[in-house]
């Protein structure tokens, strides 16, 4: 913790313990540590601490931001004997006393002007050093950027007495310079024109709750954010904020803009009840915002039946997210009795999302999930993930007869409803269930269930089922696509990567699909499947009562008509059937007049088609 590391290296100026100092200002961004309004070097000079002046002077100089962390009131004490008159300058502001200003107060002029040539300065620190003087000895100096002159005596009374006026005028060149200079006052007022800069968590909350326009102009880092509704604009400035033990949603009801901001998060978050960690629920934007994550979810609540959506960006959006990388080790963890759905960037989705990168490893305990969206009724596009996804239960389906309890995984999507384009999955996806009263596994590379459109995608990864009674549906594009009174549609995609099923009881069905593992639903309406490719190779484990394994669809009802045109699949020995249409009939190459697919042994003559994005 940075507050640790200031301790020990504030223990070792007040004792002048160089060995100490040593050992830990180094560590990152030590350097820049100021205790309140007392950087480390400044610290030095009011303690005296000669052995740590002396070898770390010129480095400390030359510091151009400070972190700021927690000031010592013993610190302040001291100062303000020190200070004299002067105090007026820093009393109840947050200004920094530059390591030059501190010369000054102590009455060290020779070695002010030693090291004044050294420092890095600017307007506000010279306007100080004016202002300091004029009160000490009613003495106007007039220092250049690299040449300072002490007074040698004190000038006549009379100007003495312009000395108040001229030390309010420096202490507004202090705060309009303050920014440049250490960045620590929250500036402006909040309005587009003239945004609040921040420095702290504290500045932020505060400015929060005061202006609709902030910008980042320091790294911040605090245990936590819970700042509620917002409706205002965040601009990180490409700065990062660091939550060290995030345990709640840092916005809840968020209608404004947040951009250009990285969030790293360490994640200890328990809920009964739906939850985002950025915002609960997001009907604003949210632009170039990159994430790293660690640490775990955790469904409280153990109301059976009850669907609770997790998310890391949001658990309900009607906004707009884009340009947002995710990045991290997280777990989810659910329970058996309720329904736990888990979207990295949404929970359910009626909104925009555009342009999105997922990576590391999610792992999911008696909960469902997607990289993307668990519930799509908008639009995903141009999303890529490569995160890794495993699940384990020991769930099973209360009515296995009838379409019980669903163990359900997509690389991007979990259940689409709307529309998902140009997007690719490269994340392994893996399900583990052994539980022996039977159970419903669904996995899609780039859904899981699709009830909508799904375009130019493609999935390269290997998906693996490992259960012991099951209804296993795995598809390289989706798992399953079900009609439902919709018409699914998926067009100008390509399935690639592996498909790995293993089952252990010999009641278990398993539907493989290249592009789809199963259809089904209402047969008054058809799903379709146009201008794409697969070129899967599956490996089937153990005993099952049958198995539909087609490199386009696994099973598709005979009622369903000619939904399928201009396909085409990579048949090899794990591969040798398109399509299995109900009844169980395995059709190998074109099986009707209007060419529902083809099948080739060739990749090269698959890319002759054209067919593929």
């Amino acid at each position: 913790m940075v507050e640790d590391v200031g301790q020990e290296i504030y223990n070792a100026i007040k004792k002048d313990n160089l060995e100490l100092f040593e050992k830990h200002v180094n560590e990152e961004h030590a350097k820049e540590l100021s205790f309140g309004r007392f950087p480390i070097l400044s610290l030095c000079y009011l303690y005296n601490a000669k052995k740590i002046i002396k070898k770390y002077e010129d480095e400390l100089l030359l510091v151009r931001t400070y972190i700021q962390i927690p000031e010592k009131i013993e610190t302040y004490s001291l100062f303000k004997k020190k200070a004299g008159r002067n105090l007026r300058l820093y009393a109840g502001t947050n200004n920094i006393i530059h390591p030059l200003e501190m010369l000054s107060i102590l009455g060290k002029a020779s070695r002010l002007e030693k090291v004044y040539p050294k420092a890095i300065k600017t307007n506000s620190t010279i306007e100080n050093l004016k202002a300091i003087e004029m009160v000490k000895s009613s003495t106007e100096i007039n220092p250049t950027e690299t040449k300072i002159q002490m007074p040698k005596q004190k000038i006549p009374k009379k100007l003495y007495q312009i000395s108040i006026s001229i030390m309010a005028v420096c202490l507004v060149f202090a705060i309009v310079f303050s920014l440049a200079a250490v960045g620590v006052v929250a500036l402006g007022d909040g309005s587009e024109n003239h945004p609040y800069y921040v420095r702290s968590a504290s500045q932020l909350e505060e400015a929060i709750s005061k202006g609709k326009y902030i910008v980042l102009d320091s790294d911040i880092e605090c245990e936590s954010l819970a700042i509620g509704d917002y409706d205002g604009n965040i601009d990180g400035n490409s700065h990062t904020i660091k939550l060290t033990n995030q345990t709640t949603n840092i916005f809840k009801n968020f209608t404004g803009s947040i951009k250009n901001l990285n969030i790293d998060i360490q994640l200890d978050f328990a809920n009964n009840a739906s939850s985002g960690i950025l915002t609960y629920k997001n009907s604003g934007t949210i632009d170039n915002v990159n994430i790293t994550i660690n640490g775990k979810m955790k469904y409280t609540g153990a109301a059976v039946g009850t669907n609770i959506m997790f998310a890391l960006i949001s658990s309900d959006n009607s906004g707009t997210i884009s340009n947002v990388t995710i990045d991290g080790a997280l777990e989810i963890e659910g329970n058996i009795a309720s329904d736990v759905e888990f979207g990295a960037i949404a929970g359910a989705n009626t909104g925009s999302i555009k342009t999105i990168k997922t990576s590391g490893t999610f792992t999911f305990t008696e909960a469902n999930g997607a990289m993307g969206v668990f519930k799509n009724d908008g639009d995903v596009d141009s999303f890529e993930n490569s995160a890794s996804l495993y699940q384990t239960s020991n769930a099973y389906s209360t009515d296995y007869a009838n379409e019980g309890r669903s163990l359900r995984m997509g690389g991007i999507v979990s259940i689409n409803y709307g529309t998902v384009s140009n997007s690719i999955n490269t994340g392994d996806i893996t399900i583990e269930d052994k539980n022996e009263q039977g159970v419903y596994s669904i996995i899609g590379g780039v859904t899981c269930v699709n009830l909508g459109t799904i375009q130019k995608c493609k999935n390269t990864a290997t998906l693996t089922s490992n259960v012991n009674f099951a209804i296993a549906r795995t598809g390289s594009i989706c798992g399953d696509s079900e009609i439902d009174g919709k018409i699914p549609s998926i067009k100008e995609c390509a399935g690639l990567g592996t498909i790995v099923v293993s089952v252990e009881s010999d009641r278990s069905r398993c539907f493989v699909g290249g592009l789809v593992g199963c259809v089904f639903g209402s047969y008054n309406n058809t799903a379709t499947i146009t201008d794409s490719y697969s070129a899967i190779q599956t490996q089937i484990n153990g005993t099952y009562t049958s198995i539909c394994r087609g490199g386009i669809v696994g099973f598709w009802p005979s009622t369903y008509g000619d939904g399928l045109s201009n396909n085409a699949y990579l048949q090899s020995n794990t591969v040798p059937y398109g399509l299995y249409i109900s009844g169980y009939f395995a059709y190998e190459g074109v099986v009707s007049s209007q060419g529902m697919f083809t099948n080739y042994e060739n990749m090269s003559d698959i890319e002759a088609l054209e067919i593929y994005w």
